[in-house]
């Protein structure tokens, strides 16, 4: 009488519990997220009207990305770009994409990375102006978070591309998103973007010093203790050095970590033989992994000499 109720019961609490196993391993098992963004664009090419809010009027297509409108487009001998832009012209472009977030991914940050846009690009989010690129040749991101919407709403991410003032490049430059673009999900606390910078400080026969510095980004007010924990992996994959540096419990801010790693009979990196080494970051708080970074690079020694010029190793 007793064992089948109990049964049931213990049946749903362990499904339960199974469940929230699974999320908790997705959630702490990818702390950084990058989602390929290119596919299911709509495309327009208009000058005279703004497309922020809605895809309004006729001429869109559904494209996926990269994309340069510029080269679908007719030779024209009086093209003002000129050879340089192989007589093709430039104008003005609308992208826009729509999108439905997870309930379960809210409190996260969430950003868009475009890799490249040519060039003047303006982007927004549900309306909310999130910035201008006018250099068309490097990558780029902005942080989305604070205007998305988590009830099952789509969100509308609009870009303005604008092309038109011609000549603006020696060479041929296309038009539009014309690299990669992702949705960068991860922590609140996490490692800043592009911060991650090592450098040799000394290398020799039997061993290497590699300094490593980065910025943690922290957009709660306050956490305890936080541990950033840094593998060198060799070119086979072994780790053949690690640093462990504690931040002390501190409000919100960007802090600055520095760590300098001993490397034993290092592999030099060169033309013939381009070995590479790995960086592992992660950045650990109460247990959790919250961020983790993966950073290749190598190490030569390098010098001028009068009688040989350039000598590498």
């Amino acid at each position: 009488m007793w064992k089948r109720p109990f049964y049931k019961g213990y049946g749903r609490v362990m499904a339960a519990l199974a469940l929230l196993l699974i999320m908790t391993v997705r959630l702490i098992g990818q702390p950084r997220q990058a989602i390929n963004f290119n596919e299911g664009w709509w495309f327009r090419l208009d000058s005279s009207q703004q497309h922020i809010h809605t895809r309004s009027g006729d001429g869109w297509r559904y494209l996926d990305l990269p994309h340069d409108w510029s080269i679908e487009m007719p030779f024209k001998e009086n093209s003002p770009a000129g050879s340089g832009a192989a007589y093709l012209t430039g104008g003005v472009g609308w992208y826009q994409k729509s999108f439905v977030l997870d309930n379960a991914q809210k409190g996260q940050r969430i950003s868009i990375v475009f890799e490249g846009v040519y060039e003047n690009s303006e982007v927004w989010i549900n309306g909310q102006f999130l910035g201008k690129r006018p250099n068309g040749y490097i990558g780029f991101e902005y942080d989305m978070s604070r205007y998305l919407y988590w009830d099952g709403r789509e969100n509308l991410l609009a870009v303005k591309v604008n092309n038109k003032n011609q000549p603006n490049s020696r060479f041929y430059s296309g038009s539009g998103i014309y690299r990669e673009v992702k949705l960068l999900i991860r922590n609140p606390i996490s490692i800043a973007s592009n911060s991650t910078f090592i450098k040799a400080i000394q290398i020799g026969e039997k061993s290497a010093v590699v300094d490593l510095s980065l910025e943690i980004e922290q957009i709660r007010k306050e956490v305890n203790n936080m541990t950033v924990l840094t593998q060198l992996l060799s070119p086979s994959g072994e780790v053949v050095a690690s640093g462990r540096t504690v931040v002390p419990k501190h409000r919100s801010g960007d802090h600055i970590i520095n760590q300098q790693l001993s490397i034993t009979n290092p592999v030099l990196w060169s033309i013939e033989t381009p070995h590479q080494y790995k960086a592992r970051i992660q950045l650990i708080a109460d247990g959790r992994v919250l961020d983790e970074q993966e950073t290749k690079f190598g190490l030569r020694n390098f010098s001028f000499d009068q009688q040989q010029g350039f000598i590498l190793n």
